[in-house]
C-alpha cells in the first residue's frame, strides 16, 4: 500500500526551472497540443478506470511523454514513450495516474520541463481535475475530490480520514492545509488507551485493527481471527463534481485481554463490541467544505459509552511564524503549545487556524485559513501533542479532540463536523456559519396555513408537517404536545384551540440540543349553534263567548321538552263623547282601547288544553251596561325565535242567560 507522504513525493518527478538539453531538441521546431480531452475536464473512475488521451506533436523524438503538471515545479508522468505517427499520437491510459488538478501536456520524451497550470506554453493540454475512488484492501480505500480551486483526500476513519490542498493560483502551487482529521488511528499520540473505547474497553475500527494486527511482534503479524472489514458506498455528480462516501466500520477489541498496547498474548483474536461506525463524507463548494456526519450505533441491541478522541492534524508554515489558532472564545489568533489544553464551551462552534500566523484576514492567495465546525463542543478538554509553534516547516502539529457518545439502545448517537478552506479569512466564516446553520433540524407546517379560519363544530384542527435532521431528530413537540414522527420525516396531530386567535409552533430538536421552529396563526371561527326547537300552538275547534266568557281550546305541536307560552287577551273599545262613555265596539277606532280579559297559559308539547277566559270587572261592568260586548281575541306564542299570533278574531261577549221563573 502505498502511504501517504509517498503519494505526494510520487506528484514531484523530474524537476528543473529550466528545459533540459534533450538530443535534437534545439535544432527543430517543437509544439504538441493535447486535443482529447477538451478543455477543463473533471473525470471519474474507480480502481481500473481509463482516459483516453489524443492529441498533434510535432517535436524531434518519435515519442512523448505525457505528463501532467501540478502546482510549482512538479508533474506526473501519465504515459512514457508514446509514439507520434503523422504528427498525431493517442494512448489510455489509467485515471489512478492522476493525483490531483494538473495541465496535461505532451512533452518530447525524457524532456524535464518546469510547465505551471494555466500558463501559456508551446505544449498545450487541458486542465484536469479528476475525482476517483480506489479501494485498496478489506479496511482501505484511498479517494481524492479535485476541482481548480483544491483538493479533498478521503480515506478510511483509521487512516488519516481527510486531507486537503487549496490550489493557489498565484503561487501555480497546491498549499497543504488539513493532514489528518477525525483520524481514529490504531497509534494515537496518547500511549495508554486507543483513540476510541466501548464501554471502557479499547476498540479498534478496522484499519486500526490491522495496524494492532501488524505490530512489530512477530506473533502479531498473522491474520488474526476476527478482523474487521470496511464496506460503503459511494457516488459522484458529474454536474456539481460533488463524491460522497459512506463507510460503515464495525468495532472490535482485543481477545482474550483488553490491554493497551496490545501483545501477543493478550490479543489472540477479535471480537465485536456491538458498535459499528457509520461515517459519511460529502464534499461541497469546488472543494473547499467537506460535511462529516459521524454515526455511532449499537448492532447488538443493548447501549453502550463512547469514548473517543479524534487525532487531528493541520500543516503549518515554520517560516514566518507558524500555524495559529483562535479557538471559541477567544479574541485572536495565537499559536499552540505542547502540552496545553484548551476548554471549548458547551454547544456547536468553529476553531478558526491559519496555516502561517501572520497571514491577513483577507488572505495572500497562497496560504489557506480555515475552520474545524462543529454541532456539539468536545466533551473534554483539547489536548495539544504537537503544537504549532514547535512543529518543523512543512510537517504537522496535532491536537487530541475527546468526544464522550452514549447509544441507546438499539439506537444511534450523530455528531457533524465540517472542514473549512479557503484564502480569505470573511469567506472562511461565511462558509462556517453557513455549516453551523445547516446543523440546525428543519421543521415546516403544510397544514393548515398561516391566517387560515377554522370553523368545524368541533375546537380543534388537525396540523401536519415534515421535520428532518441532517444528524437525528430527537423530539418533536407542537404546542408543548410531543409528537411522533414518520421515516420519512411527516407527522401529523390534532391541536386544541379556543375562540378568535390561535398560535400554533412546531419545536424540532435534535440530538445535539439545536432546536428550530415553526409557526402559524389560525382563528378559530365555530358556526352558530342551530337555534332550538320551537314548539307551535294551534286552535282546536270554535271559539265560544256566551255565558259571560270566551272559551277555546289550543294545542301544542313540538318535541318533548319544549311548551307553548301563550297570552291571550280580550279586548274591546269605548266610545266616549265629551268624556262620557256612550258605547262599545270591537273594531278600533280613536277611542280607547280597554283591555277585559287576558290570561298567560303554558301547554306541554302534545297537549292541548282548554281555556276559559272570564271577564275582568271593566268587562262585566261593560257587558251589564250594553247587554251585549263587542270584542276582539288574540292569542299570542311566545318563542326563541320571535312571537307568532295563534288566534286573531273578533266575536261578542254575551252574557250569562237570565232563569225565568215558572
Amino acid at each position: 500500500m502505498i502511504s501517504r507522504r509517498l503519494r505526494r513525493a510520487l506528484l514531484i518527478c523530474g524537476l528543473t526551472l529550466a528545459p533540459l538539453a534533450v538530443p535534437g531538441l534545439a535544432a527543430a521546431a517543437e509544439k504538441s497540443s493535447i486535443t482529447t480531452p477538451g478543455g477543463l475536464t473533471s473525470p471519474f473512475g474507480e480502481t481500473g478506470a481509463k482516459i483516453t488521451i489524443a492529441g498533434t506533436a510535432e517535436v524531434p523524438t518519435a515519442t512523448v511523454d505525457i505528463r501532467c503538471y501540478t502546482g510549482g515545479e512538479g508533474s506526473s508522468l501519465i504515459a512514457s514513450s508514446v509514439p507520434v505517427t503523422g504528427g498525431a499520437f493517442s494512448v489510455e491510459a489509467p485515471l489512478s495516474k492522476f493525483y490531483s488538478f494538473c495541465q496535461l501536456r505532451a512533452v518530447p520524451h525524457e524532456a524535464e520541463l518546469s510547465l505551471p497550470p494555466e500558463t501559456t506554453q508551446i505544449f498545450e493540454g487541458p486542465l484536469i481535475a479528476p475525482t476517483f475512488f480506489n479501494q485498496e484492501g478489506p479496511a482501505e480505500y484511498y479517494a481524492a475530490s479535485d476541482t481548480t480551486a483544491g483538493s479533498f483526500i478521503f480515506e478510511s476513519a483509521g487512516h488519516f480520514a481527510l486531507e486537503s490542498e487549496l490550489y493557489s493560483h498565484a503561487a501555480h502551487e497546491d498549499a497543504q492545509f488539513f493532514f489528518g482529521e477525525a483520524d481514529l488511528t490504531g497509534r494515537p499520540p496518547i500511549e495508554t488507551r486507543s483513540s476510541v473505547q466501548v464501554d471502557g474497553a479499547n476498540a479498534y475500527v478496522p484499519r486500526a485493527a490491522v495496524e494492532v494486527a501488524e505490530k512489530p511482534e512477530k506473533e502479531l503479524k498473522k491474520a488474526l481471527p476476527g478482523k474487521p472489514e470496511v464496506t460503503g458506498t459511494r457516488s459522484y455528480n458529474a454536474v456539481t463534481h460533488q463524491l460522497t462516501i459512506h463507510e460503515e466500520d464495525p468495532l472490535v477489541k482485543c481477545s482474550p485481554e483488553n490491554v493497551y498496547p496490545p501483545t501477543a498474548k493478550s490479543c489472540t483474536g477479535f471480537v465485536p463490541t456491538g458498535v459499528t461506525l457509520a461515517r459519511t463524507w460529502e464534499e461541497t463548494n469546488e472543494d473547499r467544505v467537506a460535511w462529516m456526519t459521524e454515526t455511532w450505533r449499537s448492532t447488538n441491541g443493548a447501549a453502550h459509552s463512547i469514548n473517543a478522541r479524534y487525532y487531528t492534524e493541520m500543516f503549518t508554515i515554520r517560516k514566518g511564524g507558524g500555524g495559529a489558532y483562535e479557538f471559541p472564545g477567544e479574541g485572536g489568533f495565537s499559536p499552540t503549545h505542547e502540552g496545553e489544553t484548551k476548554t471549548i464551551a458547551a454547544g456547536a462552534g468553529a476553531i478558526l487556524y491559519k496555516r502561517k500566523a501572520g497571514t491577513p484576514a483577507g488572505g495572500d492567495g497562497e496560504n489557506p485559513q480555515g475552520a474545524i465546525v462543529y454541532d456539539i463542543a468536545p466533551t473534554e478538554p483539547i489536548s495539544v501533542t504537537t503544537g504549532s509553534a514547535e512543529v518543523e516547516a512543512g510537517e504537522a502539529n496535532v491536537m487530541e479532540v475527546p468526544y464522550q457518545r452514549t447509544v441507546p439502545a438499539g439506537g444511534s448517537s450523530t455528531l457533524r463536523m465540517t472542514f473549512v478552506q479557503a484564502f480569505g479569512l470573511p469567506e472562511v466564516q461565511s462558509l462556517a456559519a453557513a455549516a453551523l446553520a445547516s446543523y440546525r433540524p428543519s421543521v415546516s407546517i403544510s397544514s393548515p396555513a398561516n391566517g387560515a379560519t377554522v370553523a368545524s363544530a368541533t375546537p380543534s384542527v388537525t396540523v401536519s408537517g415534515s421535520a428532518s435532521d441532517t444528524g437525528a431528530l430527537a423530539s418533536l413537540s407542537v404546542n408543548g404536545a410531543a409528537v411522533a414522527v414518520g421515516a420519512g420525516g411527516a407527522w401529523t396531530t390534532s391541536v386544541p384551540l379556543k375562540v378568535g386567535a390561535n398560535a400554533i409552533t412546531a419545536n424540532a430538536t435534535d440530538q445535539a440540543g439545536l432546536t428550530s421552529s415553526a409557526s402559524v396563526a389560525v382563528t378559530y371561527a365555530p358556526p352558530a349553534p342551530p337555534p332550538p326547537p320551537v314548539a307551535t300552538a294551534s286552535q282546536i275547534g270554535n271559539t265560544s263567548a256566551a255565558k259571560g266568557q270566551v272559551k277555546f281550546t289550543l294545542a301544542c305541536h313540538g318535541v318533548a321538552g319544549t311548551s307553548c307560552k301563550v297570552h291571550v287577551t280580550l279586548t274591546t273599545v269605548e266610545k266616549t263623547r265629551h268624556g262620557h262613555l256612550i258605547g262599545i265596539q270591537a273594531a278600533k277606532t280613536k277611542s280607547t282601547k280597554v283591555t277585559v280579559a287576558s290570561l298567560t297559559v303554558v301547554i306541554p308539547a302534545g297537549q292541548r288544553v282548554t281555556i276559559t277566559l272570564k271577564l275582568n270587572a271593566t268587562g262585566r261592568k261593560l257587558l251589564k251596561r250594553f247587554g251585549k260586548l263587542p270584542s276582539h281575541l288574540t292569542a299570542i306564542l311566545e318563542h326563541e325565535g320571535g312571537r307568532s299570533t295563534v288566534i286573531a278574531q273578533n266575536l261578542t261577549v254575551k252574557p250569562v242567560p237570565k232563569k225565568h221563573k215558572h
